[in-house]
C-alpha cells in the first residue's frame, strides 16, 4: 500500500478559524491514508517554532497556502512558501477572500476554488470548500486510483439502474462494490442508503449510510433531508427537526422535497398511525395546501400517474389563475428572453444605478431589476438586497431621452 501524501498548510493566524475547517474536510482523505496533514498546531510546548515548521515542510509533498490579505502580507506565511518553491513542492492556492494574490507569485499556480472565486464570495460557502476538497482529491490521485475511480462509477451507475427497477438487494451489492473501491464516495453511500431506506426493516442501515455520506460531504442537503425523512419513520422528533434544518440551511426546498415523496399527510399515515407529528415540524413540511379535486387527463402520463405531486399541481393551477398570461398579451406564443448580447455591458450594481438615476432621474425608467440563478429557488426567490439591475432598452426607444 503506497504511503500517505504528506500535506503542509500555511495560513495567517487570523485565518484559523478557516484553517480548522480545511482540516475537518480534509479528514475523510486522512481516514483512507490518502494523506497527512501537518499544521503549526501541532507544535508541542518546548518544540524550537523554526526547526519543527522547516522540518515538516522539508518532508512534505503538497503546501496549502490559505490566501487572504493577512497571509500574503505574512512573513512567516511567504518564507514558508519559498522553502516551498526551493523544495519542488507541489503548492495549492486557497483563495479565501478578495485579495491581490494574483500579483503575487502565488499567482502562476491553479488555485481553488476553480476559477479563483473567493470562498467568501459563495453563496453557500460549504459547496465552494466541497470544491476546494475534491479539487485536492484529484491532485492527489495515482493512476491506479483513477482506475478504481472509474470502475467504482460503474458500479454506481449499475446501481442506480438496478434501483429504478426495483432490484433493491442486486442495488445493494452494487452500490457497495462501489464503496468498496472507494470508501470516500459519499453518493455510493447515500443511495445505498436510498435503497435500504425502500426495503423493509432497514432503516437503521439507511441512517447509517445516510450519516457516513453526511460526514465525507457536509454539504450533502439532500442526504440530511433523507436521513430527517428516516427519522420521521421512526419518530425521532428531535433528529428530524435537525436535518431538516440543517438541510434547509445547506439551501434545499424541504417543502418541495416532502411533496416529491408523500402526496400529502394522510399519504405518510399520520392520521392513521395514531400518532402526531410536531407542529413545528408539520409546518416546516406542509406550507402548501393540496388539491382536493379529482386529477384531469391533461396532467397524467401514459400510465396514468402525475406527472407532478398534487401539491405542486394545486400551485400551478394558483399561478394560471393569478392573471392573464404572457400569451395573451403578446397575442401569441412568446419564444425568447431577453437578448443583450454581452450581458455584462447591460447589468449595474446598485451603486451605479443611484448614481446613473442621480445625474438623470428618466434612467429609473430603463433601469430594471434583475436575478442571478441562484438567487432563484423552487417557487421562491431567496433575496435579502437587490444588488444587480439591468439596463432595459427595447427596440424604438429614444436613447436621447437617457442622457446619463
Amino acid at each position: 500500500m503506497s504511503k500517505p501524501i504528506k500535506v503542509f498548510i500555511t495560513y495567517s493566524h487570523k485565518d484559523t478559524e478557516a484553517k480548522d475547517e480545511l482540516i475537518a474536510r480534509l479528514a475523510a482523505l486522512e481516514r483512507e491514508d490518502l494523506i497527512s496533514v501537518w499544521d503549526d498546531n501541532e507544535i508541542v510546548p518546548g518544540d524550537n517554532w523554526r526547526t519543527a515548521v522547516f522540518s515538516h515542510l522539508a518532508e512534505s509533498d503538497i503546501l496549502l497556502y490559505l490566501t487572504s490579505s493577512a497571509s500574503l502580507a505574512s512573513e512567516n506565511c511567504n518564507k514558508e512558501l519559498a522553502a516551498a518553491l526551493k523544495a519542488n513542492l507541489r503548492v495549492i492556492p486557497i483563495i479565501l477572500e478578495c485579495c491581490k494574490w494574483c500579483n503575487h507569485p502565488l499567482g502562476g499556480f491553479h488555485v481553488l476554488p476553480d476559477s479563483g472565486t473567493p470562498i467568501s464570495t459563495w453563496s453557500f460557502e460549504n459547496e465552494a470548500w466541497q470544491n476546494v476538497v475534491s479539487g485536492i482529491q484529484r491532485a492527489i490521485v495515482s493512476p491506479q486510483s483513477l482506475e478504481k475511480t472509474r470502475r467504482a462509477a460503474s458500479a454506481f451507475q449499475r446501481g442506480n439502474v438496478l434501483m429504478n427497477l426495483g432490484q433493491l438487494d442486486e442495488a445493494i451489492v452494487a452500490y457497495s462494490d462501489a464503496i468498496h473501491l472507494n470508501r470516500c464516495y459519499a453518493e455510493a453511500y447515500h443511495n445505498r442508503g436510498l435503497a435500504y431506506r425502500k426495503k423493509l426493516g432497514t432503516l437503521e442501515l439507511a441512517i447509517q449510510d445516510y450519516t457516513t455520506a453526511i460526514e465525507l460531504n457536509p454539504a450533502f442537503a439532500q442526504a440530511y433531508f433523507n436521513r430527517g425523512e428516516a427519522w420521521l419513520r421512526m419518530r425521532k422528533w428531535d433528529n428530524l427537526r435537525a436535518d431538516l434544518m440543517a438541510a434547509q440551511k445547506l439551501g434545499l426546498d424541504i417543502t418541495a422535497a416532502f411533496h416529491n415523496i408523500y402526496r400529502d399527510a394522510s399519504m405518510f399515515g399520520w392520521h392513521r398511525s395514531g400518532f402526531k407529528v410536531p407542529e413545528d415540524i408539520g409546518k416546516m413540511l406542509m406550507q402548501y395546501g393540496v388539491n382536493p379535486f379529482t386529477t384531469t387527463q391533461k396532467i397524467l402520463t401514459a400510465s396514468g400517474k402525475s406527472w407532478e405531486s398534487f401539491a405542486v399541481l394545486e400551485l400551478l393551477e394558483q399561478f394560471r389563475n393569478a392573471g392573464k398570461p404572457l400569451s395573451e398579451y403578446l397575442q401569441g406564443r412568446s419564444s425568447r428572453g431577453i437578448t443583450t448580447g454581452l450581458n455584462e455591458a447591460f447589468i449595474v450594481d446598485a451603486a451605479a444605478r443611484d448614481a446613473l438615476i442621480a445625474e438623470h432621474r428618466s434612467s429609473a425608467e430603463i433601469l430594471k431589476p434583475i436575478l442571478d440563478k441562484d438567487k432563484i429557488r423552487r417557487w421562491r426567490v431567496k433575496l435579502r438586497k437587490q444588488d444587480k439591475w439591468l439596463i432595459f432598452t427595447p427596440r424604438g426607444v429614444e436613447l436621447n431621452t437617457y442622457p446619463a
